[in-house]
């Protein structure tokens, strides 16, 4: 059986004995100049302006492996095959070789490389679109057969215009059809239907797209320069190879699963879905973190807090481990990404004590929230239904995130209504919106009567656990305002804005600060 290690060694000496460059992989933060995400979600996503004509240094022949992180499935991690950060393999000729080589080297690969069997690989064309003036693939189809490929699928364009076998990234874009292998994982997995490649049996590994057209914005396809851009899934590919159920019964996962068992006093088999949950998001965060984010509530920020939060509480269904003891677990655990991943990803080394401290500080700061929102939670559930105001509140006074609040109504056999959580949320911002407004009109000066100056503490230190609630009052205009004998948040002036974070109140009440302003000698904490 070949390790996840020797795959990647043997997939770098293919490539490069076929005169492939390798291109180093980039940051999980997207580049600035693309404002359309937030992260790098693909292994294309670097070589962008390449695929539109731009030389590459390194030549015409590329290959990578990229992290990537999608976060837009986060609600599906916990079943048998999705993470928040993969790995995509890739490769790619800028106007070099086309069809019958990409095809041919993915075949010489996955078979005669890494030995799967022939009879067990499958692949999808596409089936032309005469109304659009795109053949049939006929050159991919041809090749297929000569190579012995014998489970062919044709694809077309389906009523709304889009297919599985033409990839294209948006409306003005190369674009091409493409060639897909499939691995049958056999009947324990699904009925044998050969027609049927969107199930548990059928597992997409890699996709060759053949890009020969371009969209011009207009919906018109046109023709192009003849790239090739391909992905392979490294866990699905690992997956097939060991013959496991599941990514993560891969050896990709089989410290984390040793590392969790050992802390928790728990088995994996008893608890997948949390032991899932839990390594996907404590490998995700790790490489954020080694990346640059830190915990927040906007932006990459907020997706790291999001998934550090709802993969400690699944760590709470399986142990309530002190603080020692988490620390250790954090650190056995990111101890053992970094060593086996610092070698594929510079920026790891030596960022294991940091990643930790990071853990622990978001864990200890949400645990100090958790419970009391959960006691509030089951509450709300003995008088059940609970309206999208109160699922809200939840998330705006205690920070119980959606997820929590979704797995326990789950675990109840509750159902789940995220429209009236989400309707709240954007009266929320609206709300939000409207209360910046009224701050200059407002007469302050009658709410900090016989206050005492605050002292402001932020140059020397980030948080304060010794500031004293000094008065907690709404304005007229129904503004909730906290004011205390010393603070670490910095007031809007000087042109600056204000900080922002959070403050956990003596209640176990966890509350944004959305602007701090000052007047006279008084800091306004607007919550």
């Amino acid at each position: 059986m070949l390790t996840n290690k020797e795959v990647r060694e043997k997939r770098h000496e293919f490539r490069h004995a076929r005169g492939h460059k390798y291109a180093k992989p980039v940051s999980l933060i997207a580049d600035s100049e693309n404002k359309s995400v937030l992260f790098t979600v693909a292994g294309m996503q670097q070589f962008v302006p390449f695929l539109v004509g731009k030389p590459h240094p390194l030549g015409s022949r590329l290959f990578n492996i990229q992290k990537c992180i999608r976060t837009n499935d986060i609600d599906d991690i916990g079943d048998e095959r999705h993470l928040s950060m993969f790995e995509m393999m890739g490769n790619r000729s800028l106007g070099d070789y086309f069809k019958d080589d990409a095809i041919a080297r993915s075949v010489e690969f996955l078979v005669n490389i890494l030995g799967i069997d022939k009879e067990k690989l499958g692949a999808t064309i596409f089936a032309g679109d005469t109304a659009r003036g795109i053949p049939k693939d006929n050159e991919s189809l041809e090749k297929l057969k000569s190579l012995g490929i014998t489970r062919i699928k044709e694809m077309a364009f389906d009523e709304h215009g889009e297919s599985d076998n033409f990839w294209t990234p948006g409306p003005v874009w190369p674009c091409g059809p493409c060639v897909e292998f499939h691995f049958d994982r056999g009947d324990k997995f699904w009925p044998d239907d050969r027609n049927m490649w969107v199930n548990d049996r059928y597992t997409e590994i890699w996709n060759n797209v053949m890009m020969a057209y371009y969209q011009d914005g207009s919906g018109e396809i046109q023709a192009g320069q003849k790239n090739v851009d391909t992905g392979m899934w490294f866990e699905r590919l690992v997956m097939v190879l060991q013959g496991t159920e599941t990514i993560f019964e891969t050896d990709i996962f089989a410290y984390g699963i040793e590392t969790i068992e050992g802390f928790t006093d728990t088995h994996y088999l008893d608890h997948l879905q949390s032991y899932r949950i839990l390594l996907d998001h404590l490998r995700s965060a790790t490489f954020l973190i080694c990346d640059g984010v830190v915990p927040s509530n906007e932006g990459r920020g907020y997706v790291l807090r999001r998934l550090i939060r709802r993969g400690y509480f699944n760590l709470t269904k399986l142990s309530n481990l002190d603080t020692t003891k988490l620390a250790q677990l954090f650190n056995q655990f990111v101890t053992g990404v970094i060593d086996d991943f610092a070698p594929s990803y510079e920026g790891m080394a030596g960022k294991a004590d940091f990643v930790v401290d990071t853990l622990a500080k978001e864990c200890q700061q949400f645990q100090q929230t958790i419970s009391n929102g959960l006691n509030e939670l089951e509450k709300l559930i003995k008088k059940w239904p609970i309206s999208g105001a109160e699922s809200f509140k939840l998330f705006d006074s205690f920070w119980l995130p959606w997820d929590v609040i979704k797995d326990v109504l789950v675990s109840h056999d509750l159902p789940v209504d995220k429209n009236a959580f989400d309707e709240e949320v954007e009266n929320a911002k609206i709300r939000s919106r409207s209360a910046t407004t009224f701050v200059k009109n407002t007469e302050w000066s009658k709410y900090i009567a016989w206050i005492a100056e605050t002292k402001f503490i932020g140059y020397q230190q980030f948080e304060s656990k010794d500031s004293q609630l000094l008065k907690d009052f709404e304005t007229d205009q129904g503004q909730r305002v906290l004011i205390f004998d010393t603070t670490p948040f910095y007031a809007t002036g000087g042109g600056q804005v204000s900080d922002f974070g959070i403050i956990i109140l003596d209640s176990g009440e966890e509350v944004l600060v959305k602007e701090v302003i000052k007047y006279a000698w008084v800091y306004l904490h607007l919550v």
